[in-house]
């Protein structure tokens, strides 16, 4: 009999050790997939960035051309564009909250402190719907 509860007893604390070190896992495997999502999506983020610059300095280069060709005097060409640059940095200013702030914390908190522990993929989207 006491034989019987000690075995009992060493089953016990073995089933609570594995039970510990597939907790401390599954932490570790989620805390891996919710960093390598933050780091994607820095990655993209940097990414569409710079992309977005690469457009805005074309569509300079291409107002550059219209207004030489309309007005034809490059030191006035210059300074409209000079104005036009301002005023975009003068609005990415005003709306740094609601353009770039307010985005970014949320995929970053969405990616860290999702309460459910489950990542929205594409399939869930399309299930959703």
């Amino acid at each position: 009999m006491r034989q019987e509860r000690e075995d009992k007893s060493m089953t016990l604390t073995k089933a609570i050790k594995e039970y510990i070190d597939l907790k401390l896992e599954y932490f570790q495997l989620a805390a891996a997939e919710r960093i390598s999502l933050l780091i994607g999506n820095i990655i993209l983020i940097s990414f569409i960035a710079l992309l977005g610059f690469a457009v805005l300095l074309l569509f300079i280069l291409l107002v550059n051309n219209l207004l030489m060709a309309w007005i034809g005097i490059a030191w006035l060409v210059g300074v409209i564009e000079i104005v036009f640059v301002c005023l975009l940095i003068v609005f990415l200013w005003i709306f740094r909250d609601y353009l770039v702030i307010k985005p970014v914390a949320n995929v970053i908190v969405r990616t860290l402190l999702d309460p459910s522990g489950k990542f929205k993929t594409k399939e869930d989207d399309e299930k959703d719907e």
